[in-house]
C-alpha cells in the first residue's frame, strides 16, 4: 500500500510540473521555427496564439506515451529475472529452516549430543510433538 502512494505521490505531483516544462520548451520551437529569419536569441512572447499553445501542450502530453512505453519496456526487462530470483529466495529460506531444526534439534538442556531418534509409523520414539501439525513445520 506504501508503494501505491509514493509512486502516486511522486508521479501524479510532478507530472502536470514536467508536462508543462516541455510544453513550453516545445512552445519555444514551435515559434523559431514560425519565425527563423529574426534570430536564436530572440525571446519568445508571452502572448502566443492559442493553437501554438494547444500544438505545445499537445506533443508534450504526447510524450507521456513514450514514458509509459519506456515502463513497460523495464517491466518486461525486470520480469526475465523473476524466476531466477524467486528460486534464489527459496533456496535461502529452505537454507534458514534448515538450521533453525538443526540448532532446535536438542532438548534445550545441553545434554542431548545431536542424536535423535527418528520419530514416525512404525517407530518406538516417544514424543510429545509427533502428532502435532507443528512438527511438520
Amino acid at each position: 500500500m506504501n508503494e501505491i502512494l509514493i509512486s502516486h505521490a511522486f508521479g501524479d505531483a510532478g507530472s502536470p510540473y514536467f508536462v508543462g516544462v516541455i510544453s513550453e520548451a516545445i512552445k519555444r520551437v514551435i515559434h523559431l521555427a514560425e519565425n527563423s529569419t529574426t534570430g536564436l536569441l530572440q525571446s519568445v512572447p508571452d502572448d502566443d496564439p492559442p493553437l501554438i499553445k494547444f500544438r505545445a501542450l499537445q506533443y508534450a502530453l504526447f510524450s507521456t506515451c513514450f514514458v509509459e512505453i519506456l515502463g513497460g519496456v523495464f517491466f518486461l526487462i525486470t520480469a526475465i529475472y523473476i524466476d531466477r530470483d524467486r528460486a534464489r529466495v527459496e533456496a535461502v529460506v529452505l537454507g534458514c529452516q534448515l538450521e533453525l531444526s538443526e540448532s532446535s534439534a536438542s532438548d534445550g538442556n545441553g545434554t542431548d549430543d545431536g542424536q535423535r531418534s527418528p520419530i514416525g509409523p512404525g517407530t518406538s520414539g516417544t514424543n510429545a510433538f509427533s502428532a502435532s501439525p507443528v512438527a511438520a513445520f
